[in-house]
């Protein structure tokens, strides 16, 4: 998951669709981080993978470029990731690819990691998720999937 240079390689893509997003607003560095509020520092350390923008900084780049948080972070405005050919599995697969690790190491990669988010960037998380089970599950399984989470709670509790 890591460049030689110990960057993660997901820093690469945002770094690469901000880069492209810029350009294709006809931004330099300096013009972004003036219109966003963004010092250029902090644009140059998103831009070369050094940083992640937060979800604050997410945001405000988001608005200023006039793209949505999936294309800076996935690479495409499309809320349900779907492939050329309509399948969400297809896109989904191709995740997994960038990302060789099983999918039980990525959730718990991923549980290890939320307690260090804040609220916000919490919020923001779980909007995203939902939209992507949404899209790939349905509303039928996304209610079954929070009703099952709901019981176990209950259990935990008494």
């Amino acid at each position: 998951m890591s460049t030689t240079d110990d960057v993660p390689t997901e820093n690469f893509s945002i770094a690469n669709e901000l880069i492209a997003a810029r350009a294709a607003r006809g931004m330099t560095q300096g013009t972004l981080a003036e219109a966003s509020g963004l010092s250029r520092s902090a644009i140059k350390s998103y831009e070369s993978g050094r940083n992640m923008p937060g979800s604050r900084e997410l945001k405000v780049l988001c608005d200023t470029l006039k793209v949505t948080p999936n294309k800076l972070l996935f690479g495409t405005e499309d809320l349900t990731f779907t492939g050329p050919d309509g399948t969400t599995a297809e896109r989904m697969q191709a995740l997994l690819r960038a990302h060789p690790e099983e999918p039980r190491i990525l959730r718990a990669k991923l549980a290890a990691l939320t307690p260090l988010l804040t609220q916000d960037e919490l919020n923001g998380l779980l909007v995203l998720t939902r939209s992507l089970v949404l899209a790939r599950h349905g509303k039928d399984k996304y209610v079954a999937a929070l009703l099952h989470l709901d019981r176990l709670l209950e259990k935990l509790a008494s």
